[in-house]
């Protein structure tokens, strides 16, 4: 292959940034050469997300964009959008290139084929859904200039939630094996990464599919095991699968992350059960409550749908008061979003886009309140962090195990230290002179 220049735009979640971190050190390997100037790439790859519409919206308004300033640019559009709804990409003017979820880590394979002056369009897709196992690769060797690595364990997912179209286009549930992972982490680690993030699309059902009877806590005990030094973190767990043992490891174990991201969804009834979420309100409160309440300075998180089909006013009153009663750091709200190919897609009684958008600038703003009381309540405290830019202030911004932001002005020799909180800054916590003591002295 000749030493073609990549330009690579990832939307999504942390799955697809890992993903794009894979399919970037394959074509590293095989010759090509990453380029952080669109103007001088000759393939700009797309790595889109199909979960929302103004997810999918935003990468196709983008490949428009390019499309129009740099039309001698070719452009390969790869992952979960092209699995949905490959043809709303094909139609723009540059793309070349169109594979879907599992055929995108064959890209470096395609572009070798494909002749830079070729004008002949290549789509491919539709292979995730024949996937009963995961699909082994290359380790993923660093993250350059970062201090947190994404650590993909699994992929796809089992459950059939009627509004995601997650399951049509990532497959079946299928768990990376013990060996790799803990290679990987380990492998992040002699790079000088910090951290490790374990990530995946349903990491909670770690396992289940390998037959040997691992968990997704014997998993992170394995990690543990083979590493000495970086620090664990937990992507998203469902609420269903916040056992016992993860709960002891966030708990006990001074390299995992006192964080926990816990979807919820809704705090209605009757919206879970026209999701198919599998638990009931009370049931989330219960296994929440009794986490926070075992984990001192807990970061807790969730994910939280507004606008369902049928949601009313009353089912909206439920969401906000539960949320209300519970120890939440940050909320991500989302409105609902039709997919097509999902049964919510086809339910009636769809709200109007005024209502949601009221509802959604409510749950906000009840972030925003959760956001600051969580950070009012650091002051004072001891956390460990990791540095992870500088901004152009001059001022360091670092991540807190408890995924809280900390921001200081001033030089530290350690990639992970302790600092004391004095107050609130921006969207986080301000600290003075950092204390630099190795976190495992916590």
């Amino acid at each position: 292959m000749s030493a073609k220049k990549i330009f690579f735009r990832t939307f999504g979640c942390k799955t697809n940034q890992y993903d794009s971190a894979l399919i970037g050190q394959s074509l590293e390997k095989a010759g090509c050469r990453p380029v952080g100037d669109l103007e001088q790439a000759d393939w700009v790859v797309v790595n889109t997300c199909a979960v929302t519409k103004r997810g999918e919206d935003k990468a196709r308004q983008w490949v428009r964009k390019i499309s129009r300033e740099l039309p001698q640019t070719k452009i390969a559009v790869v992952g979960c959008s092209v699995e949905a709804n490959g043809e709303r990409f094909a139609q723009i003017e540059g793309v070349r290139l169109l594979l879907g979820t599992e055929e995108k880590f064959r890209l470096g394979e395609v572009l070798g084929r494909h002749d830079n002056h070729s004008e002949q369009q290549f789509s491919e897709s539709g292979a995730v859904g024949k996937r009963t196992t995961y699909t082994e690769s290359s380790v993923l060797e660093a993250y350059p200039g970062r201090a947190r690595g994404y650590v993909k364990i699994q992929d796809g997912c089992d459950n059939r939630c009627t509004y995601c179209i997650v399951p049509l286009v990532r497959g079946a549930s299928r768990s990376r094996r013990v060996e790799q992972v803990v290679e990987e982490v380990a492998g992040l680690e002699r790079a000088g990464h910090s951290e490790a993030v374990l990530t995946g699309i349903h990491i909670g059902k770690y396992g289940r599919d390998l037959g040997n009877g691992i968990t997704l806590a014997n998993l992170v005990e394995n990690v543990l095991d083979g590493t000495s030094d970086i620090r664990i973190r937990l992507s998203s767990v469902e609420v269903v699968e916040l056992d016992e043992n993860l709960i002891s490891l966030v708990k006990n174990h001074p390299r995992v992350c006192r964080h926990l991201h816990i979807p919820l969804q809704h705090g209605s009834d009757s919206v879970l059960e026209r999701m198919e979420r599998h638990y009931s309100a009370g049931e989330y409160v219960e296994t929440v409550t009794a986490a926070s309440g075992r984990i001192p300075g807990l970061g807790l998180g969730t994910d939280i749908i507004v606008g369902f089909p049928g949601e009313t006013e009353q089912d909206f009153i439920a969401m906000v008061e539960l949320v209300r009663s519970l120890p939440f750091s940050y909320l991500h709200v989302f409105p609902y979003s039709p997919r097509p190919g999902t049964a919510a897609a086809e339910m009636k009684d769809h709200l109007p886009k005024s209502v949601v958008k009221q509802r959604v600038t409510q749950l906000r703003q009840l972030s925003a309140e959760k956001s600051l009381r969580f950070r009012q309540g650091l002051e004072g405290q001891r956390l460990e962090v990791i540095s992870e830019v500088v901004l152009g202030s001059g001022v360091r911004q670092c991540r807190a195990d408890n995924y809280a932001l900390v921001y200081f002005n001033c030089e530290c020799p350690e990639k992970k230290f302790d600092i004391i909180a004095r107050g609130i800054y921006e969207d986080g916590v301000w600290a003075d002179m950092p204390e630099c003591l190795r976190g495992d002295e916590r």
